[in-house]
């Protein structure tokens, strides 16, 4: 999507009044983007807030490089009604209202952070295997090839999550292809930009 033709208000921007520490507030999420939240005191005001977040983030991923989702066709959400019913043991709906209650947020709230989160870091892994197939695929390549001008570096991206601590090794190669240098650059670009949404 060319920045001409950006428009943050095509994006699925829901809003909800609740309270916390007493206090009622708007709450602002955006469906495409679902580690992002603005909170504020009026509806208005947090959707303003919430457009002016989603084009501050536009602008960022694309002088970086890092692809923007699309907005969602209205067709992705007619098979879908917002609504789960979720079926837990007695012991992690225990301790998933314990957290919540540390966290000052609903349990709703809690659950959903917990799936956005876990989402994001599919993806991230995702953009991990494939790097890691691009580089499989090259060091072979290069290390069964006559020519031995070629040499790797390790870059050690530390990415955390509550759960696990990852690190990722990145190829560099004087030999290498536009195309396939382009390729780690943008995953590499990915991957950090994701790293942070889910920290």
């Amino acid at each position: 999507m060319k920045n001409r033709d950006f428009d943050p208000e095509k994006y699925t921007i829901s809003i909800k009044k609740i309270v916390e520490y007493g206090e009622s507030l708007f709450v602002a999420k955006v469906a495409e983007l679902p580690d992002l939240a603005e909170y504020g005191d009026s509806f208005e005001f947090v959707r303003e807030l919430a457009i002016n977040a989603i084009q501050a983030a536009y602008e960022l991923c694309s002088e970086q490089g890092i692809p923007f989702p699309d907005p969602l066709v209205d067709n992705d959400l007619q098979d879908v009604s917002g609504r789960v019913t979720l079926r837990l043991p007695k012991s992690v709906h225990r301790q998933s209202i314990k957290l919540a209650e540390e966290n000052g947020v609903s349990l709703n709230s809690y659950l959903l952070s917990c799936i956005s989160s876990h989402n994001a870091t599919d993806s991230l892994h995702g953009q991990i295997e494939k790097l890691n197939q691009i580089i499989s695929e090259n060091t072979y390549s290069k290390a069964h090839s006559p020519r031995k001008n070629y040499f790797l570096s390790v870059d050690e991206a530390h990415l955390m999550t509550r759960s696990r601590r990852m690190s990722v090794a990145t190829f560099n190669n004087r030999d290498e292809s536009e195309e396939v240098e382009e390729e780690i650059r943008g995953l590499t670009k990915r991957m950090h930009f994701i790293s942070g949404v889910v920290r």
